[in-house]
This record gives C-alpha cells, sequence and structure tokens, in this order.
C-alpha cells in the first residue's frame, strides 16, 4: 500500500487516482467473490459495504448477496506482458537479497537502509 498510496490520493493527477481506486475496488470485489466459500459470512459484509459503490445496472456484480454472484471471468486482454517481465525481474531481485541477507546471516527483521541495483532494462 505504501507504493501506491501517492496514487490513491491522487497526487499524481484525478485520472490517475480514478484508475487506481477502480483497480483496488475490483480487486478487492473479486477477491471476495473466489473467499465466499471459506469465509462466507466475513465476505457478505464485505461486500454489502461494496455493493453500496456498484451501479444497480451493473449485472455482473449487483445482486442481493455475494453468494448469487458468478465467479469472475478471465479476460486475456487485460494481461500486460510488460508488466509481466517486470514482476519477474522484480521477484528474482527479491530472491537475490534474501539470499544476501542469509550469507551474511543478517536479520530479516531488521530494515535494510538503502540497496542499489544496477540493470541492463
Amino acid at each position: 500500500m505504501r507504493l501506491n498510496h501517492h496514487r490513491l490520493k491522487g497526487e499524481n493527477g484525478p485520472e490517475d487516482q480514478n484508475v487506481s481506486l477502480n483497480i483496488l475496488f475490483e480487486v478487492i470485489l473479486n477477491t471476495c467473490i473466489v473467499m465466499a466459500s471459506y469465509v462466507p459470512f466475513m465476505t457478505e459484509m464485505m461486500y454489502q459495504n461494496l455493493r453500496k459503490c456498484i451501479p444497480t445496472d451493473n449485472a455482473d456484480y449487483y445482486e442481493e448477496s455475494l453468494h448469487f454472484l458468478l465467479w469472475p471471468k478471465y479476460d486475456d486482454s487485460l494481461l500486460n506482458s510488460e508488466s509481466e517481465g517486470v514482476m519477474k525481474t522484480m521477484q528474482n531481485l527479491t530472491q537475490a537479497v534474501w539470499k544476501l541477507r542469509e550469507k551474511t546471516k543478517m536479520n530479516l527483521r531488521k530494515p535494510v537502509m538503502s540497496i542499489t541495483l544496477i540493470s541492463n532494462d
């Protein structure tokens, strides 16, 4: 959340704020739908609060109960290969830092003040 708070607060402009809040809403709503069979009462409570922001004409997400909704549909057009590549690079870097911390016997609870990474891309 700390990495996105500038976007969510609108410091990069109202359009960026709108996009980031809509993405966050979509993720929370779909997470509730997927978790509904495991945590039914909590996800129903969350949905009833989220439902206040859903237009009544949105047939995909507006129901009396979360348990009446269908599972989220997979949409291949939402995939972004560039973002996937960046995330893969970040995962590799994170693993490298973990190995470095383990090698130097640095406790994981102790924060690292700075790390300098040099990359070709």
